[in-house]
């Protein structure tokens, strides 16, 4: 283990035993994040096209197909706080719907022509 990695981990069991000892007071959970701050889509305003067909994207799950079925949010930033959806799943929904989009030759939510 390189010595940036172990001088974290020794400070993290330090916190953890603080905390779960009762030194740190009444702890219930411990969150601990690696990396930069997950976003669920690098596009959250790009709209969804009205009356998409979520049954036709290959790899989506059924209950998040369900979800976004019943709710049909009008973007990919509300499709990510639909309940039950994963950002995996909203990836899969982006990569798939770009692919349509290039496919066609559409110009993208931003008036961009697709490479």
């Amino acid at each position: 283990m390189a010595g940036g990695s172990q001088r974290v981990l020794e400070d993290y069991r330090k916190i953890v035993d603080a905390c779960w000892s009762g030194e740190k007071g009444n702890v219930k959970s411990i969150n601990v994040n690696v990396g930069p701050f997950p976003t669920d889509c690098n596009k959250p305003g790009e709209p969804i096209p009205d009356g998409f067909d979520y049954d036709a994207v290959p790899g989506l799950p059924r209950e998040s197909r369900q979800r976004l079925k019943e709710i049909r949010p009008a973007s990919f930033g509300q499709a990510a706080r639909v309940p039950g959806v994963r950002a995996s799943d909203i990836a899969i929904l982006h990569v798939w719907l770009e692919k349509r989009r290039r496919e066609n030759g559409d110009r993208g939510p931003q008036g961009d022509v697709p490479e």
